[in-house]
């Protein structure tokens, strides 16, 4: 099983990140080298709309999403082809949203991997098939 390091994103304060890339499932489409915040708080992934665009994907369905301040929106969801650096690549149904500016990984996509997270070292490893 490949394992991947990462050092923190710049934020602030520094976020674990990860090296995604992306592609339509149904053609030749592809965003490589992007960087995606690891949120384990996140049920679900998110994508930025202009992401979304590029990519040319094909609206899947409409969802009613509750924000962490509570809020509910109606956000589209999307069928994207989403890869961790090297590893296998996995079919995901994210969500789009103009309040993101880079990818963000919830859950459905964290829970495939085994992840250790080093905060005072600032890293972040991932193990996968």
């Amino acid at each position: 099983m490949p394992t991947f390091r990462y050092h923190y994103a710049a934020d602030n304060p520094p976020a674990p990140a990860v090296l995604l890339n992306l592609a339509d499932p149904d053609s030749a489409a592809r965003v490589q080298d992007n960087w995606g915040l690891v949120d384990s708080g996140a049920d679900q992934t998110v994508l930025p709309v202009s992401l979304v665009v590029n990519l040319g994907l094909a609206k899947l369905d409409v969802q009613l999403i509750h924000g962490f301040d509570g809020t509910p929106q109606l956000l589209e969801t999307y069928i994207v082809l989403l890869q961790i650096r090297d590893l296998l690549p996995i079919v995901v149904e994210v969500i789009a949203s103009e309040h993101v500016s880079h990818p963000i990984l919830g859950r459905d996509v964290l829970n495939r991997y085994v992840m250790t997270l080093d905060g005072p070292k600032g890293m972040l490893e991932i193990t996968g098939d």
